[in-house]
């Protein structure tokens, strides 16, 4: 790096034209983390690691029946495998070229707690949550049952009734990492508030707080994982068509739950205006495809192992549309993205099947629901129930 340097008047004005030359790259500067990057990903795949091409952050290695599985987030490493000697003679190896510390078994990293128990693993932000109350003086606030108020309204204020002295941006960005890492469940109100962070209203500060408020009271919650016998990989979709008032786009919302256990979520305003409830779903189902593939990548990679592609769909008219390839007046408007789902289905790579609304998981990422529904959907995504969704699945695919 080389950077032109003012010297204070006064001191070595003779050396005014001289720069700075950096041997190696300091913290902070940009240039750094790639720097760093580099310098892990060369010794990771000297050690015999090979990266993922669905994920750059994650690094692999099979020797017959040994699994090793690195993934890093900056300098931060989570090393798996199943077999102790090679775990150790890795962290042993990797403490000789890099400075570093042994925490010993996993229990808390990147402000998510893992707990272990009966071979049945629960990750959650409690402590997180905890701060974030602290933070915001909300730690002796009423708590409330559900994120958001079922049937609520939001939209852009005017300017006069737009607030500037809170920390409203703060609070969202907060619940944002909370809600992308442990909490599905706050999915859909953190990201439909988050679309005000320029301009929030009195309103719309209330709304936030409600979220913290909600979490309050269910602190402990998280993921689930438990291990099943059977493998299969499924995709929940579902939209709520032109829900945002302001610009009359629909809501996508999709979960990927593999054994039973969810691993993707998310719920985003779509790119373009759907003209049709089947439309806004068929957009949606085009965003739960492309994860699911992507899901099926990188778990192939890792597992080594076969298994169903399944996408429940709770609207009729768009799972015919994605089967049928010759409806072209209906579809000849449509981006051309879209029809992705079609070659899926025609390759027989993914089972399209039709799911009931009340039983559609993604419901809860797309609208705020009444509480015994919402209750309902949070337990089967939150806390694994691999019994009552193999059979569901069984159920339902038989009839397609």
């Amino acid at each position: 790096m080389r950077r032109s340097i003012e010297i204070p008047d006064g001191v070595n004005e003779d050396r005014n034209s001289m720069c700075c030359k950096l041997d190696k790259s300091l913290y902070g500067l940009k240039q750094s983390p790639l720097s760093w990057n580099i310098v892990l990903d060369e010794y990771l795949q000297n050690e015999g690691l090979l990266k993922s091409t669905a994920d750059m952050g994650v690094y692999y290695k099979y020797n017959n029946s040994i699994k090793l599985i690195v993934t890093i987030y900056v300098d931060d490493l989570l090393i798996c495998c199943n077999n102790k000697d090679i775990l150790n003679e890795f962290k042993e190896n990797l403490s000789k070229r890099f400075e570093m510390t042994n925490l010993g078994k996993l229990k808390y990293i990147l402000g998510i707690q893992v707990e272990e128990k009966n071979n049945v693993i629960t990750i959650h932000q409690e402590q997180y949550i905890i701060d974030l109350l602290k933070k915001f003086n909300l730690c002796d606030a009423k708590t409330y049952n559900t994120p958001m108020e079922s049937g609520i309204i939001l939209q852009k204020f005017k300017d006069n009734e737009v607030i500037a002295n809170v920390p409203y941006a703060s609070l969202i960005g907060s619940l944002l990492y909370l809600s992308n890492c442990t909490r599905p469940d706050i999915t859909y109100a953190v990201n439909k508030l988050s679309s005000y962070n320029a301009k929030p209203s009195e309103f719309h500060w209330k709304c936030a707080k409600r979220i913290l408020k909600y979490l309050k009271l269910t602190a402990k919650l998280g993921l689930t994982f438990k291990q099943s016998k059977t493998w299969n990989l499924t995709g929940y979709t579902d939209s709520d068509y032109a829900s945002d008032l302001d610009t009359r786009k629909s809501t996508t919302g999709y979960l990927i739950q593999l054994n039973g256990n969810t691993i993707s979520w998310n719920s985003k305003r779509q790119p373009t205006i759907a003209t049709s409830t089947a439309e806004a779903e068929y957009i949606a189902l085009f965003e739960t495809t492309r994860e699911l593939i992507w899901c099926n990548k990188l778990i192939n990679e890792l597992v080594k192992n076969t298994y169903d592609l399944n996408l429940a769909c709770d609207n009729q008219s768009t799972i015919k549309l994605a089967k049928n390839p010759v409806m072209h007046q209906r579809t000849k408007h449509i981006d051309v993205k879209y029809h992705y789902i079609r070659t899926q289905i025609i390759n027989y790579n993914i089972c399209l099947y039709y799911l009931p609304t009340k039983s559609m998981l993604a419901d809860i990422l797309t609208k705020p629901l009444p509480r015994p529904q919402y209750e309902k959907l949070k337990t089967k995504i939150l806390q694994n129930n691999i019994k009552e969704n193999e059979e569901n699945e069984n159920k339902i695919i038989g009839e397609y």
